[in-house]
C-alpha cells in the first residue's frame, strides 16, 4: 500500500523533489494472504503419535508433515497444490506399540483432514484396493482428478451402513470433522469400538480392508456390525447417548427387588440404539440390582443353584461348580420397547478367568433372562476347566431357572 502524503505545510520545492523521486514509492509495503493448510488428527481409537503424513495432490509438489503430536495432530502448508489430495500416515506408535500399518484419507479442500482406521476403510472401498500403500505410491494426477465428493459420499455411506455406525449421523464426517482422540468424543469412541470389535472377532484391519475393497458389494463379516454396536455402547459416548435412539432415564440404584421379591433390572443409565432391524440397549453396571442368595433350579439336572450379584460380579454355584462373571457391560438385544417380548437377555461381554492350583476355569459365556415384568427367570453359563499339568479340559454348563 502506497503512503499518501498531505501537502499541508510543505513547500512547492519539496513537493517537486518528492515527485521527482517517485512520490515516496520506495516506502511501499505489501501484505500476503495467510497460507492454506491441510491437517487434522491421526488416530485409531488411540492417537498415532510420531507418525509422518505424506500428502500427494492432483498437481503440485508432494508434502510431508512433521511427526504427529501426542494427540495425533498433523498439518502441512499448501503451496500451489490442486485438489483432490490423498494422505498417508505411516510409522509412529499406537498406545506405546510401534505402528506398522499405513492409514489413508482423501481431501477435496483445504482445512481439516483426519487420517484414521475408518477413513482408511472408506478409501479402500472407494478405490477398491486392499493394498492402499501400493495404491498411494503409484498415484498419478489423472487418478486423483477422478475422485469427487459423490464417490467419497457413496463409499462413506456404505461403510457406515454396513458397520452400523449410526452414532455418526449426518453431522459427523470421519474425514473432515474436528475431534480430539479422547473418551467422550463420538468419533474417537467410534474408532475405539471398531478397534475393540476387531480384537473380539479375531479380525485384523488388513482382513477388513480386503472385505471393504469389494466396492459396492461390500458386506460386513457376519456379526461384526453387532460387535461394533456392542463395543460402542461400552464407550463414554455410547453409555450416555446413542444417535437414532433414545436414552432411558431412571433411578440410579444398585439395590432393589421386583414385586414378587426377586432381583430386578433397574432401568438406569441405559441407552437404546437401532442400527438395523434389531434394537440394542446398553446399560451401565449399576443397572442390575445387587442381590444375594437367590435360589434357583438347574433345568437340565434338577440340582439347586445359588446366585448372587454384587456391583458388577455375578456368582452362580451348583454343587462343586462355581461360575463367576464380570458384568461390566450389559447388552440387551432384539427389543423395540422396554418390557416387550417374553424375555430380555443380558449377555456378559467380558469372560472371567479363575486360576486355582493347576486348573484354569474360563467362563466363556453367561446370560441372564428377565421376563417382561423385570424379574430374573434364568441364569445360564458355561465353564471350561483346564488341567494345566495334564493338558486336558472339561466343559461344564448350568442353566438355573426360577418359576
Amino acid at each position: 500500500m502506497k503512503f499518501r502524503l498531505k501537502a499541508i505545510g510543505l513547500t512547492v520545492a519539496v513537493a517537486v523533489v518528492l515527485t521527482a523521486c517517485g512520490g515516496g514509492g520506495g516506502g511501499s509495503t505489501t501484505t500476503s494472504a495467510t497460507p492454506s493448510t491441510l491437517g487434522g488428527t491421526a488416530a485409531v481409537g488411540f492417537p498415532i503419535i510420531g507418525a509422518v503424513v505424506h500428502v500427494t495432490c492432483a498437481s503440485g509438489s508432494a508434502l510431508i508433515s512433521q511427526p504427529t503430536s501426542a494427540t495425533g495432530a498433523w498439518q502441512v502448508t499448501l503451496s500451489g497444490q490442486t485438489f483432490p489430495c490423498a494422505a498417508e500416515a505411516t510409522g509412529g506408535t499406537i498406545n506405546n506399540v510401534v505402528n506398522t500399518t499405513a492409514y489413508h484419507s482423501i481431501a477435496l479442500n483445504s482445512g481439516i483432514l483426519n487420517v484414521t482406521s475408518l477413513t482408511d476403510l472408506v478409501v479402500a472401498n472407494m478405490v477398491q484396493s486392499a493394498t492402499l500403500s501400493s495404491w498411494f505410491t503409484a498415484l498419478i494426477s489423472s487418478a486423483l482428478a477422478q475422485i469427487d465428493a459423490a464417490k467419497i459420499t457413496t463409499a462413506m455411506n456404505l461403510v457406515q451402513t454396513q458397520l452400523s455406525l449410526v452414532q455418526l449421523g449426518t453431522t459427523i464426517d470421519p474425514m473432515t470433522s474436528s475431534f480430539t482422540p479422547a473418551a467422550g468424543s463420538v468419533l474417537d469412541d467410534t474408532l475405539t469400538a471398531l478397534r475393540i470389535a476387531l480384537a473380539n472377532a479375531s479380525l485384523t484391519h488388513a482382513s477388513l480392508l480386503t472385505d471393504v475393497s469389494a466396492g459396492a458389494s461390500f458386506k460386513a463379516p457376519s456379526g461384526f456390525a453387532t460387535s461394533i454396536v456392542n463395543a460402542y455402547l461400552g464407550t463414554t459416548s455410547g453409555a450416555t447417548t446413542a444417535a437414532g435412539g433414545s436414552t432411558n432415564t431412571g433411578t440410579n440404584s444398585t439395590t432393589g427387588l421386583a414385586s414378587n421379591g426377586t432381583p430386578s433390572f433397574v432401568r438406569a443409565n441405559c441407552s437404546l440404539i437401532k442400527p438395523d432391524a434389531n434394537t440394542y440397549i446398553g446399560c451401565a453396571g449399576n443397572a442390575v440390582a445387587n442381590f444375594t442368595s437367590l435360589s434357583m433350579v438347574d433345568a437340565t439336572d434338577g440340582q439347586t443353584c445359588t446366585a448372587s450379584y454384587s456391583n458388577g460380579t455375578l456368582t452362580v454355584t451348583k454343587g462343586s461348580l462355581t461360575i463367576a462373571a464380570l458384568l461390566n457391560r450389559e447388552m440387551f438385544d432384539g427389543l423395540t420397547t422396554w418390557g416387550s417380548g417374553t424375555s430380555e437377555t443380558l449377555a456378559t461381554l467380558v469372560p472371567f478367568t479363575m486360576n486355582s492350583g493347576t486348573a484354569t476355569v474360563v467362563v466363556s459365556s453367561t446370560t441372564i433372562k428377565w421376563n417382561a415384568a423385570g424379574v430374573i427367570k434364568n441364569i445360564a453359563g458355561t465353564a471350561s476347566t483346564a488341567n494345566l499339568t495334564a493338558g486336558s479340559s472339561v466343559d461344564q454348563k448350568l442353566s438355573c431357572t426360577q418359576p
